[in-house]
């Protein structure tokens, strides 16, 4: 299963008319443990998704185990490793994008925090990512790298400076 926000579709705006765009979401869970939560963009109102041509990065923190991790990829603008799988471990955060119709490299930055029951002391990803083409772009999906999502609550904003 994915998560999709498609301009023109069930009321979502994601154009020129705002200077950014943020989507906040919360009790996010994959179905499968050990998986990546990935963002990636459509160019042509979601009737195909880009797969390749990103920079993203991310690092990853989880205070208990004194663990830290650095990421990075080519098939989404985010990498969130580890993903939590179960009841009461969701995933929380924002993610900020530039503006989809100005033709430039697309880009996000975020902040995701997750409780997870192997850090008891919970997880947190930031990070940045960027389409490496200059272009305008008309949807932003949520997609595994595997599996599917369990559950993932969403809401996208429009803002101007």
């Amino acid at each position: 299963a994915t998560m999709d926000f498609i301009d023109g579709t069930g009321g979502c705006v994601l154009d020129g008319t705002y200077t950014y765009y943020m989507i906040m979401f919360r009790n996010g869970c994959l179905v499968t443990a050990d998986k990546r939560l990935n963002v990636t963009i459509s160019l042509d109102t979601g009737a195909s998704w880009e797969t390749t041509g990103y920079k993203a990065f991310s690092y990853q923190a989880a205070y208990e185990s004194d663990q830290t991790a650095r990421s990075s990829t080519t098939d989404a603008m985010t990498t969130m490793n580890s993903c939590p799988t179960a009841a009461g471990e969701g995933m929380s955060g924002w993610i900020v994008f530039t503006s989809p119709a100005a033709a430039i490299k697309p880009s996000c930055f975020y902040n995701i925090t997750a409780g997870d029951s192997q850090y008891s002391d919970g997880m947190n990803w930031c990070g940045g990512g960027k389409y490496d083409t200059a272009t305008a772009f008309d949807g932003i999906r949520f997609i595994t790298n595997s599996g599917n999502i369990e559950t993932l609550q969403a809401t996208l904003y429009g803002h101007t400076d």
